[in-house]
This record gives structure tokens, C-alpha cells and sequence, in this order.
């Protein structure tokens, strides 16, 4: 890693330590392209110095900055930063520009802020959230982005909240797609099949779903829809492959209290491997999130062609296009009834699989890639403040 007399980039890497959540998926996904591109732009990774032990960076030491804090200190700069104007260009070693991975600064007297902004559902449903995040994204997102440069949202549901929310302007805010891997594509069904026998003792037929227990993701009533399903005779088994997130206890205590409780199966630790076979090997995908920036193990489910079914609201209308049944995120009966149908009709399953397909390849990981490295090129060329 080198940096240059055009400038350079630092981005804030904290949420990678964390990479099952979607925010640490795609500070991931950032810092990757930037340490493994030949074409990349020169960057450096920003941590907080004093982390736990077990929280060890995900990339070679000579990416780090590190900052003087601790994960507690970090944040209250951000929350600093927000409401009494600090500015830590010297402890960045002043860059040109900061890349803020989950939307919440700081804000720099001569470096340019980029900020993208996942969801707004800390301000429209903060009862979703920990209190304390909550408070820290409350307090320093809706700054950030009024005073950004640019601001980057994973879709236009989100671009449109945040130009209203904020009455930020629409020419400073872009709608960049997210990306499916690679890895996540159609494999063969008897490997895919083997594959989750051999690692969970898990055979087809089964109904998915991928993504952290918290509210937000809808499992409660995606349980109640499970109930039906079972009772119009579905053989198969509930399959929530996800750690656990945060308010998750009230979804383990309906799985306790179910009359399927038997045939519901959590997976709290799963990789790359294990989802592209699941993916591949469950009879129907369901994601009835309540409201979504984007909603990646969607894409990443029609990708490897399963027949799914998610929510007729927030993001989701938007990147399931033709690829995904829809269904009332509010109605158990509704998410049900679309499972229930394509679950008796194999050649309808079969063509929503196809769909899902063609759609998830409008995702593209390059395009994805090529299209930040132009935005870091075009603020780095603005220069400084």
C-alpha cells in the first residue's frame, strides 16, 4: 500500500470486525476491493487501536490506521464530531478523503466525506434497535449526511428517504446496487444436498430463510406462515441460518412455544460454503423483512436459484424485480398463502427460479467495483476541502 501526492482514502474498516451483519459485509466488501485491485486507488484502513483480543482486523497490518481509542471512544468522536464540531483530521493523518461505511462521519475541516447510508430504520422504527445504537446513529447520521460531499445509498427506496428525511440534494446522493459474489450461483442439487447432511444432518426438503434474528427480519410471523405451510402438509423443515442479532428473545420464545417447534432448526454459525448450499438445496426460499436497505441474502438466493418469496414493501419491490413471489410483510396469512402455492406447483417454483437467476445477474460485482473506484477518483481529483 502506498499513497501518493493525489491524495488517498481512508476508510472506516470497524464494521468488518463484525462481518455477519450486512453493514460489516460491505465495509468488507470495500476494503477488499481497495487492498486486492490492482487499479484500486491508494487507501488505508481505519480502526480503533485498543480492540478486544479476539477482534483482529481482517487484512494485512500495513493497511491499518489506527486510531487512539477504544470501540466506546471511537464512537463518541462520531457522536463529537455531530454536536460540537470536532474534526479529527490529525489523528487520520490527514487523508483527502474518508469513506464512511456505515453513514455516520465524522465530519473533517479538509478532507471530503463520503457517506453511505444503508437504512433509515433507527429513525422511522428505533424500537427495532439496542437503545445505544439507536442514539449513536440518530445523533450522527442525519449530520453526516447534510454536510457530505456524497452521500451512497444500496438503493433508491433509501435514496429517496434520505433526500426527505434530511432534505439532503438529490444530486449529492446516489443509489449504488449491491453486489452477489460469485461463489453464489446454481451448484449441483446432490452435492448442495450432501453438503448440509454432512455439516448440519440436514435433509430436503426444508424452507429458508438467511439473516440476523432481530425484528426487523419478520421471523415471527414467518413462523406463523411455517405453521400453515405444515398444516397443508408440507414435510419439511424451518431453517433460520443467522446469529443472533439484538431484541432476538421473543423470536426464540415463539419457536418454543410453536406446534412446529420440533421442525425448526436455527443455525447461529454458517459460511459462504454452507448458504450457497442451502441456497441451493431448500425448496423455498422466504424473506419477509419488514423493511429493508437492500436485502442481500435475497439476491443471493435467486442467484443460486431458489424459488422465493419476500415482502411487497421497502427496498425489496425494488431489487426482487420479477425474480421473487411477493407477499403483505404484515399478513402471516399472505407470506403463507404465496408459500403454499408454489410449493404445490413445481413448474411454477421452477419458473420463478429461472427468473430469480436472470434478475440476480444485474448485480454485478465489477460494475459494483468499478463504479466506486470512479466516485473515489472523481473526490480525490476535487482535492481537499
Amino acid at each position: 500500500m502506498t499513497t501518493d501526492v493525489s491524495g488517498w482514502v481512508a476508510v472506516d474498516a470497524f464494521p468488518t470486525l463484525m462481518p455477519s451483519g450486512g453493514i460489516g459485509r460491505y465495509a468488507y466488501a470495500v476494503a477488499e476491493a481497495l487492498t486486492t485491485r490492482l487499479n484500486a486507488p491508494p487507501a488505508r484502513l481505519v480502526f480503533p487501536s485498543r480492540l478486544r483480543s479476539r477482534s483482529v482486523p481482517p487484512f494485512d497490518r500495513e493497511w491499518w490506521l489506527s486510531l487512539p481509542m477504544d470501540a466506546r471512544k471511537f464512537h463518541l468522536m462520531m457522536i463529537a464530531s455531530a454536536r460540537l464540531g470536532f474534526r479529527p483530521d490529525r489523528w487520520y493523518e490527514n487523508p483527502t478523503l474518508v469513506h464512511s461505511t456505515m453513514g455516520n462521519g465524522p465530519l473533517f475541516r479538509r478532507a471530503r466525506l463520503l457517506a453511505t447510508v444503508h437504512d433509515l430504520t433507527f429513525l422511522t422504527h428505533p424500537e427495532w434497535h439496542l437503545h445505544s445504537n439507536a442514539i449513536l446513529l440518530g445523533q450522527t447520521v442525519p449530520f453526516a449526511v447534510r454536510h457530505a460531499d456524497r452521500v451512497l445509498t444500496d438503493s433508491e427506496f433509501v435514496r429517496l428517504q434520505v433526500i426527505r428525511h434530511f432534505r439532503a440534494a438529490p444530486e449529492r446522493v446516489e443509489t449504488m446496487h449491491l453486489f452477489v459474489r460469485p461463489e453464489f450461483r446454481p451448484m449441483d442439487a446432490e452435492r448442495a444436498r450432501a453438503h448440509i447432511e454432512r455439516r448440519f444432518g440436514l435433509t430436503s426438503p426444508f424452507l429458508l430463510h438467511v439473516g440476523t434474528l432481530e425484528p426487523r427480519k419478520n421471523h415471527i410471523r414467518l413462523i406463523e406462515a411455517f405453521e400453515m405451510l405444515r398444516r397443508a402438509g408440507f414435510p419439511g423443515r424451518l431453517v433460520l441460518a443467522g446469529r443472533n442479532g439484538w431484541r432476538y428473545e421473543p423470536i426464540h420464545s415463539r419457536i418454543e412455544r410453536s406446534s412446529e417447534a420440533s421442525a425448526i432448526l436455527h443455525l447461529s454459525v454458517t459460511d459462504d460454503d454452507d448458504l450457497v448450499a442451502l441456497y441451493n438445496a431448500c425448496s423455498l426460499f422466504a424473506y419477509p423483512s419488514l423493511d429493508e436497505g437492500f436485502g442481500l441474502p435475497l439476491v443471493e438466493a435467486m442467484a443460486c436459484g431458489a424459488p422465493c418469496v419476500t415482502s411487497h414493501g421497502s427496498s425489496l419491490i425494488e431489487v426482487a424485480g420479477d425474480g421473487a413471489a411477493l407477499a403483505d410483510p404484515n399478513d402471516s396469512d399472505t407470506i403463507a398463502d404465496r408459500l403454499i402455492t408454489l410449493w404445490r406447483d413445481e413448474s411454477a417454483r421452477q419458473s420463478l427460479a429461472q427468473r430469480g437467476v436472470r434478475r440476480a445477474m444485474d448485480f454485478s460485482q465489477e460494475k459494483w467495483v468499478a463504479r466506486l473506484f470512479e466516485i473515489y477518483r472523481a473526490m480525490l481529483a476535487d482535492g481537499p476541502r
